[in-house]
C-alpha cells in the first residue's frame, strides 16, 4: 500500500479526532443528562460505557475497544495526551491521509486496550474484572513509533510543537497546585510537577531558538523529548497508575501499522529501526523491568540519533 498525500486544505481527520478528546471530555461534564447515561448504572462509576475493560467486553460492549481511546479520566490525562499529540498529528495525515490516520488511530488503540485487558485478566484474575481503562495514550505511542520507524526526521515545524509545550505548561501548573493542595511538600506529585514545568519551559527555550534560526523541529526529537520527561516522572512516581500495558500495546500496533503502510526494509533501516526498537524496549522497561533499565534505554534512544 502507498502512502497518499492530503487532498485537502485543512487537516480535517487531525481536527476531528482532537475535537473529539475534547468532546469526549467537556460534554460528559457539561451536560449532566449525558454524563449520567454513560456512567455505570450500578456503581456509578463515570464514563464506565464507554471505558474498556473486562467487564465491558463480557457484557458485549465491544465497541469501548475503539471509544475508549477518546475518554479521559480528567484535566491532567487529556492535556498530556492531546498536547503530545498535537504536535505531529498534522504532520502524520499529511503522510497517511484521511482514512489513514483513523485506521492507524483506531487500529493502534483497540491492539493495546486488547494487551491491556489480557494484562489485567493475567494479573488480577477474577479480582480485575471490574478494572476500567481509557484514554488516548495507546494511539499516541502508536503515532510516534509509526513515524519513527517510517520518516523519523521529517519536520514538524514550530508552530505545533509550541502549541503542545504550551498545553504541558498549563498541565504543570495544574499538577503543582493540586500536588501542594493534596500532598506534603516534597511528595513525588510535585517532584514530577516541577519535572514537567523544567521539560516544558527547557522545550520553549529550544523551539524559539529554532525558530529564530529558522530551523525546523524532527519528530524524533519531539517524541523523544518527551519519553525522556516520562521516563524521569514515571521513576519518581513509580508508574503512577498508568495502563503501561496499552502503551507497550498501541506502540507495537504503530510498527504493526508502519510494516503495512511502507515496506520492512524501510521500518528497519537505520536509524528508523533503532529508534522504534529502542521505543519499545523502552515501554517494555516500564512495565516489566526496573526503572533504571527505563532510564537506560531512554538515554540509549537520545544518544542513538545525535540530538
Amino acid at each position: 500500500m502507498t502512502l497518499e498525500e492530503s487532498d485537502t486544505n485543512l487537516p480535517w481527520a487531525s481536527i476531528i479526532i482532537v475535537g473529539l478528546n475534547i468532546g469526549g471530555y467537556v460534554f460528559p461534564r457539561v451536560s449532566t443528562k449525558l454524563g449520567n447515561m454513560l456512567a455505570d448504572p450500578t456503581t456509578g462509576i463515570p464514563m464506565a460505557r464507554v471505558c474498556v475493560g473486562p467487564n465491558a467486553l463480557r457484557n458485549g460492549r465491544l465497541y469501548t475497544l475503539f471509544t475508549a481511546s477518546f475518554v479521559h479520566d480528567d484535566l491532567q490525562h487529556i492535556i498530556y495526551n492531546v498536547g503530545w499529540m498535537i504536535g505531529y498529528i498534522v504532520v502524520l495525515e499529511s503522510l497517511v491521509g484521511f482514512w489513514g490516520l483513523f485506521v492507524l488511530y483506531l487500529i493502534s488503540g483497540m491492539i493495546g486496550w486488547c494487551l491491556s485487558l489480557f494484562d489485567t485478566y493475567y494479573s488480577y484474575g477474577e479480582y480485575g474484572l471490574d478494572v476500567t481503562s481509557c484514554g488516548a495514550s495507546p494511539c499516541t505511542y502508536a503515532m510516534s513509533v509509526f513515524l519513527l520507524a517510517t520518516c523519523p526526521e521529517t519536520s514538524l515545524g514550530t508552530i505545533t510543537p509550541m502549541v503542545g509545550v504550551i498545553l504541558s505548561l498549563i498541565l504543570t501548573m495544574y499538577e503543582l497546585k493540586c500536588a501542594t493542595y493534596k500532598h506534603k511538600w516534597r511528595s513525588p506529585k510535585q517532584y514530577s510537577a516541577i519535572i514537567h514545568a523544567a521539560y516544558a519551559a527547557l522545550c520553549c527555550v529550544y523551539y524559539c531558538r529554532k525558530t529564530f534560526l529558522g530551523e525546523a523541529v524532527q519528530v524524533r526529537v519531539w517524541v523523544l523529548l518527551y519519553l525522556l520527561s516520562n521516563t524521569i516522572s514515571y521513576g519518581i512516581n513509580g508508574g503512577g497508575g498508568s495502563d503501561l500495558c496499552c502503551h507497550f500495546g498501541g506502540a507495537i500496533g504503530g510498527v504493526l501499522l508502519a510494516i503495512y503502510y511502507f515496506r520492512l526494509d524501510v521500518v528497519l533501516s537505520f536509524p528508523h529501526g533503532f529508534t522504534w526498537v529502542g521505543t519499545i524496549l523502552y515501554l517494555l522497561g516500564l512495565r516489566f523491568s526496573t526503572r533504571i533499565s527505563a532510564i537506560a534505554f531512554t538515554i540509549l534512544m537520545l544518544f542513538s540519533i545525535e540530538l
